[in-house]
């Protein structure tokens, strides 16, 4: 990964008079360069990138540190981020990660979530919850509970819950329920991928403009792919497939 510390004009244009700005190339984002006005594994944040630790103060407190400068992006580099409670995205706020699209059967590269809140309470707080008005943006990673199995399916909320957002680039490994868009004018929801469990997208309020655009679940994703510690769940294409 390639970063720059931009300074003088640059910084000035692009940061809008936030210091400094990091440029990534990402491995896993081809073609594509990161501005990020805050990255969440330097200091003072420390997110923890092997999820070992739990990260979920430091992303949380990173996002919350862009909205105050203005808005912008907060970065997570490639890495298993643990997280025993959930994010709170922020209006103005994107937070991005690197991802590629998911090969069943291959392993799980890029920005990973490791989600553990929630488990058993399928009406309890999402693990991201966003603004109801104000854009959050979501972009580039993907999300697993380490803690889920197929005998039985265990029931945990919606992963992601916002309102107006756009949402993009996203893996959801092993989902209960993905994602619920309580106000979907001008939303876009593009590029996801995943097994989900019981529920896939719900939208509501939908108004003009709203995506929906390359959507791709399958039990494929969760029963063959290759997760740190964890083999493929035993039995779980058939279970899946009958529900």
């Amino acid at each position: 990964m390639t970063k720059i510390l931009l300074i003088g004009f640059l910084f000035s244009v692009l940061s809008r008079g936030v210091a400094p700005v990091a440029v990534f190339s990402p491995v896993f984002l081809d073609d594509q360069i990161v501005f990020a006005t805050i990255v969440a594994t330097d200091p003072p944040y420390n997110a923890d990138p092997t999820g070992q630790v739990d990260a979920t103060a430091a992303i949380n407190q990173a996002m919350l540190d862009v909205q105050r400068k203005g808005g912008g992006t907060c970065f997570l580099p490639a890495g298993f981020y643990r997280c025993e409670g959930g994010l709170v995205l922020r209006g103005k706020v994107t937070l991005q990660g690197e991802w590629q699209p998911p090969v069943p059967g291959e392993a799980l590269r890029g920005t990973v979530l490791m989600a553990y809140p929630g488990r058993g309470d399928p009406d309890g707080d999402p693990f991201m919850r966003g603004p109801s008005s104000g854009h959050a943006h979501l972009k580039s990673m993907a999300i697993w509970y380490p803690e889920q199995t197929t005998d039985p399916i265990v029931p945990y909320p919606y992963t992601i819950e916002l309102g107006v957002a756009h949402v993009r680039q996203i893996t959801l490994v092993n989902s209960y329920r993905g994602i619920h868009m309580s106000v979907n004018s001008g939303s876009v929801v593009s590029d996801i991928y995943g097994t989900v469990l019981e529920m896939g997208i719900w939208t509501q309020n939908c108004g003009e403009f709203a995506r929906l655009h390359k959507v791709r679940f399958s039990p494929d994703y969760w029963c063959t792919m290759q997760l740190p510690g964890e083999e493929p769940p035993v039995g779980a294409e058939n279970v899946l497939l009958a529900m």
